[in-house]
């Protein structure tokens, strides 16, 4: 008994510092059964507006599954719902990365509030002279909707400044 409590404690911290567990050491023998006590959890915290316990219900079924992409679409969402932007964006990369067609994702991924959410960090670390990290969002805005524009104009700035004009150029030409 006294090894769970440790093993939760210790899951626990690592989903609250990290937000989203990419790697988690799941047994052989886990199933989708396994998840379903927090997958109803996740149900009824996010249909009654409780979308912390709804990302704490999630976070539990991706840790026991990690490779099941419908729960970390439904921890997207919750993430997504609770304002918490950045995590969104982060479990949504990680499914896009290993399934860029991945329908409810890329959906997720159109989100005007994440879009808006990568903008706004990509315009703050450029009104800091911060050219290096204005990328970090641009790219993500970029990869999340290739044909949204904005990002691409942030991006010429920053070749621009960089004294890469004919990037610039190409950047605005998209």
């Amino acid at each position: 008994m006294e090894e769970d409590v440790e093993e939760t404690y210790e899951r626990m911290s690592v989903i609250d510092i990290v937000g989203v567990p990419e790697v988690a050491p799941t047994t052989p023998t886990a199933t989708p059964e396994d998840v379903q006590p927090y997958l109803s959890q996740w149900l009824l915290a996010f249909s009654t507006g409780d979308y912390e316990g709804a990302i704490i219900a999630a976070s539990e079924a991706v840790w026991i599954l990690p490779e099941d992409n419908s729960i970390r679409c439904k921890l997207a969402t919750a993430f997504l719902m609770a304002g918490k932007y950045s995590q969104a964006a982060e479990a949504l990369e990680y499914i896009l990365g290993k399934n860029p067609d991945h329908a409810e994702a890329r959906s997720l991924a159109d989100s005007r509030e994440i879009l808006a959410y990568l903008i706004r960090e990509a315009r703050v670390a450029l009104k800091n002279k911060d050219y290096g990290s204005a990328l970090i969002p641009i790219k993500r805005a970029i990869n999340f909707v290739p044909t949204f524009a904005e990002p691409y104009v942030l991006r010429a700035i920053v070749h621009y400044q960089h004294g890469r004009r004919s990037d610039c150029i190409g950047d605005l030409k998209k």
